[in-house]
């Protein structure tokens, strides 16, 4: 295996460095996109491991629509960033079942804004990308570019939807006799 090439998955040893590992090929999927690994010569590498479809679909129905709860979505891929640290990938089949188009282009819409605010070096495709980009996680770049992208995306699902106004606030305007108007909230 030369430097810098990512070792094959027979070629890792997955568990702890105390001798309790388990080849790579006799492991079980732990839904963890991308989880850490003993490479051969003893370096920790980054291996891919895809989300479960039974995944994605207990996290939608856990959390519900996006629009109706915006902030439990934010929560839930906050916590998934964090415990599972996807990657590009993964972040897209997360969008394909958990938003409608018209709120995935929303929420890219506002980590693209939050890009431009934040005035980062290099266009703006390199940070939001429409296609799958060269991101390697076990080099130091990629994993930083994969972790700003990630940062971003929660950005946006926290802002890509206008949050809705309390209709009902409207009804308890009322007129007096004399002309004033009395708002009870």
């Amino acid at each position: 295996m030369g430097p810098g090439s990512t070792p094959a998955c027979t070629d890792l040893w997955i568990g702890e460095s105390t001798g309790s590992s388990l080849r790579m090929d006799d492991w079980q999927c732990n839904s963890a996109p991308l989880r850490q690994a003993i490479g051969m010569e003893g370096q920790p590498v980054l291996v891919h491991v895809p989300f479960t479809t039974s995944d994605l679909l207990n996290w939608k129905q856990l959390v519900g629509s996006y629009q109706e709860n915006i902030e439990g979505m934010h929560q839930l891929l906050e916590t998934i960033m964090l415990t599972h640290n996807p990657n590009w990938g993964d972040i897209q089949a997360m969008f394909n079942a958990f938003f409608m188009i018209e709120e995935r282009r929303m929420v890219l819409e506002k980590a693209k804004e939050e890009c431009e605010r934040r005035n980062v070096v290099g266009s703006m495709d390199d940070y939001v990308p429409k296609t799958e980009p060269d991101w390697d996680p076990n080099r130091a770049g990629g994993k930083t570019m994969l972790k700003q992208y990630q940062q971003l995306i929660l950005y946006g699902v926290q802002h890509g939807v206008p949050k809705p106004k309390n209709v009902s606030k409207l009804y308890e305007v009322r007129q007096e006799q004399h002309g004033e108007l009395n708002c009870v909230y």
